[in-house]
């Protein structure tokens, strides 16, 4: 992660403790972040433009975002998204909604798991795995489900630095492997 969404996010969350809304706080940078794999509100590409389109200005972005999200999220949480506009920062609104949530994980003795599948699994699915790596590891877990279609089936996890591959692309390539690299005779063809 980014020093500057370091910075910010921790400036946000020392905020939000001091206010004691540090949940709430969380659940709105969780909510507009999205999952790794889907844009939150804010990222979407085409509103993010818009609101730093130069001929919009900064005080009329401050106002679009106003209008968007006052009485839906936390004053603290607002007040950063139009900080951010001030700061020209807000191409960087995922990296620190992002690092705010995995902050106030890493410190509530949460572990982000990612979990990548080649298609849509279930809920019940991804559950079943969340209580068996949690009985593995001992500790709570936050799974981040990812579709990676290239992995042709089964699934990949990564825990930290900790990375288990258990796809059918990896099988093949180590099938592949082991086929060019088997040792073949002149005899072969005799």
């Amino acid at each position: 992660m980014s020093l500057i969404a370091t910075v910010y996010a921790r400036a946000l969350l020392d905020l939000a403790d001091e206010r004691g809304k540090r949940d709430a706080v969380v659940a709105d940078c969780r909510a507009m972040a999205g999952g790794r794999d889907q844009e939150g509100p804010i990222e979407s590409l085409e509103i993010r433009q818009r609101l730093e389109d130069p001929r919009l200005g900064k005080e009329k972005s401050k106002d679009v975002l106003r209008s968007a999200f006052t009485g839906k999220i936390e004053t603290e949480t607002l007040d950063l998204m139009l900080l951010l506009i001030d700061r020209n920062r807000l191409p960087d609104t995922g990296a620190i909604l992002d690092e705010v949530v995995d902050i106030a994980d890493r410190e509530a003795g949460v572990q982000k798991i990612q979990v990548y599948t080649a298609g849509e699994i279930s809920a019940a699915s991804v559950e079943q795995l969340g209580v068996g790596l949690r009985r593995i590891l001992g500790q709570q877990v936050r799974i981040e489900h990812t579709i990676k279609p290239e992995l042709i089936g089964g699934v990949t996890v990564r825990v930290g630095d900790l990375h288990v591959d258990g796809s059918v692309r990896r099988q093949l390539d180590n099938m592949k492997t082991i086929i060019l690299d088997a040792p073949v005779s002149d005899r072969l063809w005799a």
